[in-house]
C-alpha cells in the first residue's frame, strides 16, 4: 500500500524512516555455492562511506524541500509482523527498498540532470516466487534477488542485491575475521561478486534482516580474483542524523549512477574515490571543489579532513554549484588534468605515516605546474584499509 504525503518533505526524511524489527525464525546455516565463483583475495572495511561524505557530496539534494511531485511512498507497516524462515523471505525488505529507490531515485536524476537519455529500471524476485529476477544482460547464472539499473542496452545495471537469512550470514561474524574470512562467510560475497563481473558493475549489496552491506568490488592483479570493501549499515539505524541502510542504498544507486565515471570493476589504484573532490580555479582567481561524483561545488574554505583532492586546470560553473562559493563565470574552457598525470607526486594520500604529512621534505614538486597540489589541502585521514583495527569497529 502506498500513501501520497503533501507536507513538506525531503529525500533525507524518506529515507530515514524507523522500520518494524524482521525476525529471523530460521536456522538453516548453509549458503550457496559454485566453484565457478571467483574467490575474494581480500576484504575491508569501506571506511570512506559514512554520513560525512555522503552529506559533503550529496546532502544538497537530500535536504531540498521541493521533491518536483508527490511521491507515492510506501508504508513501514508493510513491514510490521514480517519474520523469515527461508532467503526468499529476505524479498519483504528488498521490496521495501525498491518502492523507495523507484520515489527518491527519480527525484535526484532529474534535479541533477543525469542520465537523461536512459530511465531507471527496477526488478526484485518476490516472496512467492510469481518473479523471478535475472540480470539483464547475462544468460546463465544470472539470477539476483534486486537489480537496480537503467533502459540502456550497452550498461543497463547499475546495483545488484542479494537476500540472505543472518542465519547464514551474519556481517558481525564476517568482520571478526577481517581481512581474509574464509568458508560459509566468504560465500555469499563471492557469489556477489560473480553476479557484479556479469552486471557490468563494481557495486551491489547483501540484505539481511539485521544489515544492508554495501559491497564495492576490485580487481587483483591476476584478474581472476576479486577483493571486496564493505560496509554494513544496520537496519535498526533511523533519525536524519544517522546513515540508514535505505540512505546507504540510495548513496549507492547515485554513484553508481555518475555519468563521468566507468562504473566497471577495476583495479582499486584506478578507481575514483567517493570522497574525492577536484580543485579548480576560475579565471578571475576564485578557487572551488568540486566533487567528482556529484559535481557539487563548495568553496575551499569549507574543505574538511575527510576530503581527498586532486588539482585541475580553470573551473566551468556546474549546475550543482554551491552558490556560498561566491561563484565568477569563467571565460575559458575546463581543461581537467588525469590521475595519471599526477603519478609523479610524491607522497600517497593513503599514506598511514602521519609524519609524512607533517614534513616537507618528503613532499615531490611536480615539475609541471598544471599538476601541483598544495599539501594542506590533502587529506590526512585517508589510512589505508589495511590498516583497520578490528577491536575498535563500531557498526
Amino acid at each position: 500500500m502506498a500513501s501520497q504525503r503533501t507536507a513538506p518533505l525531503t529525500l533525507r526524511h524518506v529515507l530515514c524512516q524507523q522500520k518494524p524489527t524482521i525476525l529471523c525464525k530460521s536456522k538453516l546455516n548453509r549458503n550457496s555455492r559454485s566453484l565457478a565463483w571467483p574467490e575474494v583475495a581480500a576484504f575491508t572495511i569501506w571506511r570512506d562511506f559514512n554520513l560525512e561524505n555522503l552529506n559533503d557530496s550529496y546532502g544538497h539534494i537530500l535536504d531540498a524541500d521541493d521533491l518536483l511531485y508527490p511521491l507515492e511512498l510506501p508504508q513501514v507497516e508493510v513491514l510490521q509482523g514480517v519474520e523469515t524462515e527461508v532467503d526468499r523471505d529476505i524479498g519483504h525488505l528488498i521490496a521495501w527498498n525498491d518502492a523507495l529507490m523507484q520515489q527518491t531515485l527519480l527525484v535526484a536524476k532529474t534535479r541533477l540532470g543525469i542520465c537523461q537519455e536512459s530511465n531507471l529500471t527496477y526488478l526484485y524476485s518476490t516472496p512467492d516466487k510469481s518473479v523471478i529476477a535475472k540480470l539483464p544482460n547475462a544468460s546463465t547464472g544470472s539470477q539476483v534477488d534486486h537489480v537496480i539499473g537503467l533502459d540502456n542496452r550497452l550498461e543497463p545495471v547499475l546495483v545488484v542485491g542479494l537476500g540472505r537469512l543472518s542465519s547464514k550470514w551474519a556481517c558481525m561474524k564476517l568482520l571478526a575475521k577481517l581481512p581474509q574470512p574464509s568458508g560459509e562467510m566468504a560465500l555469499p560475497l563471492r557469489q556477489l561478486g560473480n553476479l557484479c563481473r556479469k552486471a557490468g558493475t563494481r557495486y551491489g549489496y547483501i540484505q539481511t534482516e539485521e544489515d544492508l552491506v554495501v559491497c564495492c568490488f576490485s580487481d587483483t592483479d591476476n584478474g581472476e580474483d576479486l577483493k571486496a570493501a564493505v560496509m554494513p549499515v544496520p537496519c535498526t539505524k533511523h533519525g536524519v542524523n544517522i546513515l540508514t541502510s535505505e540512505l546507504a542504498l540510495w548513496w549507492l544507486c547515485m554513484i553508481a549512477m555518475s555519468p563521468n565515471h566507468s562504473r566497471l570493476i577495476q583495479k582499486k589504484q584506478d578507481m575514483v574515490k567517493i570522497n574525492e573532490w577536484e580543485r579548480l580555479y576560475h579565471d578571475a582567481g576564485t578557487t572551488v571543489m568540486r566533487h567528482r561524483y556529484s559535481n557539487f561545488e563548495k568553496s575551499m574554505s569549507a574543505a574538511t579532513p575527510s576530503m581527498a583532492f586532486i588539482n585541475l586546470a580553470p573551473a566551468i560553473s556546474g549546475i550543482n554549484q554551491d552558490y556560498l562559493a561566491n561563484p565568477v563565470q569563467p571565460e575559458g574552457t575546463n581543461n581537467p588534468k588525469s590521475l595519471a598525470e599526477l603519478e609523479d607526486w610524491g607522497c600517497s594520500s593513503n599514506s598511514a605515516d602521519e609524519s609524512a604529512w607533517n614534513n616537507p621534505g618528503v613532499w615531490t614538486i611536480p615539475t609541471n605546474p598544471n599538476t601541483w597540489v598544495d599539501p594542506k589541502m590533502l587529506s590526512m585521514n585517508q589510512v589505508a584499509d589495511s590498516g583497520f583495527n578490528q577491536s575498535t569497529y563500531q557498526p
